[in-house]
């Protein structure tokens, strides 16, 4: 089954004037933002259905001489109408506000034509909703286990008697997480605990894909960003690998630090974890601490962070300190806000904190 949602779309100029020549708007005939796929974005029963697909592309029409939005899904069975209803006011989120910001900015980098998948602005938006049956038998998705759906929602009860009935604990979802992942994401920490009692395997890392991007995450690592400590703590208590990564080489005590979680660093460093790891820019936690925490800054070196770390840039704490404290602001032409003012003073006294260590 093919479900086909489309509706206008225009092109601009570099002087923000609609294109109308037709020649020009062939050129677009085709045009994809990215490799992104709305189905990847699909929540609540429309994720449970199984659709798969969902690019962005832009479409040339012949008759009208105009240019269209087309995102195609297929299914395995039949959308009902109020279905269809809610994937085209999914799709058209996508359009405006997802995939098609700035899906097709690398194309208007390289020839001056910005491409407008929703301009309600120009002109009333009027979305076509087809869904043909093309004979094709397309397999239903995996079916995802009910118990993500009572670990976001925090339903206890749910849980035990689904785990009773012999639902996996470590059981994944299209992203790869398993129930865990998903309760300390959704800051359910009861849920979390629960799971970690139940004998949810705590070393499982998440390896799939989210809007097309590669991710690399642990229940330990969603832990160090939500700051859950009693988690965080049950997690290290049941084998958790402190010293363990996301795709971008942070480990929990780089997010712990950065995020002004005190006494989650302190339990990491209790744990045994090596401070001077390097992420994939070669930061360390120390480089990457809360400049408004000069006391996570301070514990970090009473416990062996080295300071004369270089990161990839060749610079050390103190003097990336010292670069983020000397940014120039967004806008140049305007004065500084009171927030980025605050942010450079942070920074700076932590450079002065830091510059004894320079020696």
């Amino acid at each position: 089954m093919r479900i086909i949602i489309s509706g206008p779309a225009t092109a601009f100029d570099s002087s923000d004037n609609p294109v109308t020549d037709a020649e020009q708007l062939k050129k677009l005939d085709g045009l994809v933002a990215g490799d992104d796929v709305c189905s990847d974005y699909l929540g609540g029963e429309l994720d449970e259905i199984g659709l798969t697909g969902g690019a962005v592309k832009i479409a040339y029409d012949s008759v009208t001489k105009r240019l269209r939005v087309v995102t195609e899904y297929h299914c395995h069975r039949k959308l009902k109408k109020g279905e269809l209803k809610a994937l085209a006011d999914e799709t058209q989120g996508q359009w405006s506000d997802g995939i098609g910001e700035g899906g097709f900015d690398d194309y208007a980098e390289q020839t001056g034509i910005t491409v407008s998948p929703f301009p309600t602005i120009i002109e009333k938006c009027t979305v076509t909703i087809e869904q043909i049956d093309d004979g094709v038998k397309t397999p239903p998705r995996k079916r995802t286990s009910p118990l993500f759906k009572a670990a976001e929602s925090g339903d206890i009860d749910k849980i035990k008697k689904l785990l009773a009935k012999g639902e996996d604990i470590n059981c994944r979802n299209k992203y790869d997480w398993t129930p865990l992942i998903a309760a300390i994401r959704c800051r359910k920490t009861d849920v979390a605990l629960l799971l970690i009692e139940q004998g949810a395997d705590v070393s499982l890392q998440a390896r799939g894909l989210l809007g097309g991007i590669p991710q690399l995450t642990s229940a330990i690592i969603w832990a160090a960003m939500q700051g859950d400590l009693l988690v965080l703590r049950q997690l290290i208590a049941g084998g958790a690998d402190v010293d363990t990564r996301d795709e971008g080489g942070t480990t929990p005590a780089m997010f712990a630090a950065n995020r002004g979680y005190m006494e989650l660093v302190q339990a990491l460093i209790e744990a045994g974890c090596n401070l001077n790891l390097q992420g994939n820019d070669g930061h360390t936690a120390l480089m990457d601490a809360d400049p408004k925490r000069l006391d996570i800054v301070e514990l970090l070196l009473k416990n062996g962070a080295d300071p004369k770390i270089r990161s990839k840039a060749g610079r050390t704490a103190f003097e990336e300190a010292l670069i983020q404290a000397q940014a120039d602001p967004p806008w140049l032409d305007s004065a500084p806000s009171p927030a980025w003012t605050a942010r450079a003073a942070a920074w700076k006294k932590k450079a002065a904190f830091l510059k004894q260590y320079e020696g």
